[in-house]
């Protein structure tokens, strides 16, 4: 790539980022994986935080221990624990001591719930699909995710991860493949904070 394509392409990432993740999130993995490395790793965080969580994690799999904690070090906190929440244990106590002091022990607070808080029970690993999807991506992206398979069923959420419903398989199975995902959803979006009591969770027919 020369280098006007290279400042059009991180032009493009700086200010469209979403439209960045979104477009990197349909091609494969491995590949990804090797743009976002040749990358600043300013410019690979804005589009990292763009992708879902679980997506990143994925991401942070394949790519290098330093690339992938270059980019979440320039990323906000809160962001970088909901991805490692999402990485295998071993991955992600690897990346948060190749994080700078402040961000590692930032993470490391909102990763530590008390046991009696609801984050500390919470499967935070659910499948997930963006709201700007439509079906037919929904369902390549779920036939690549084995446990939105056997659950069956999604969130749907959005590029700030807030939570704008569920969409099941069989939903998608029978809604025409070019529908919105948001057309097909059940649309809920309420939760639950990960910092409320255990006790006063219990008889929340949300917790439920």
């Amino acid at each position: 790539m020369d280098e006007e394509k290279i400042d059009l392409a991180l032009a493009f990432l700086q200010s469209q980022p979403g439209a960045a993740a979104a477009t990197l999130e349909r091609q494969p993995m491995q590949q990804v994986a090797e743009f976002l490395s040749s990358l600043p790793h300013t410019y690979g965080a804005l589009v990292l935080s763009k992708m879902l969580p679980q997506y990143s994690a994925r991401l942070c799999q394949i790519l290098q221990p330093m690339v992938a904690a270059g980019m979440l070090s320039k990323m906000d906190t809160s962001l970088v624990a909901a991805i490692m929440r999402h990485c295998r244990s071993g991955l992600s106590q690897q990346l948060l001591d190749l994080l700078p002091d402040k961000s590692r022990l930032a993470t490391r607070l909102l990763l530590n719930y008390s046991e009696d808080a609801v984050g500390a029970w919470m499967n935070a690993n659910v499948p997930t699909l963006p709201d700007s999807c439509n079906v037919e991506e929904a369902l390549q992206r779920i036939t690549q995710d084995q446990q939105a398979l056997d659950i069956g069923y999604s969130l749907v959420v959005n590029r700030e991860r807030e939570l704008k419903g569920s969409v099941t398989l069989s939903a998608l199975l029978r809604a025409p493949p070019d529908a919105a995902i948001t057309a097909v959803m059940t649309k809920d979006n309420q939760s639950i904070s990960a910092r409320t009591p255990l006790k006063s969770a219990i008889d929340n027919p949300l917790w439920a």
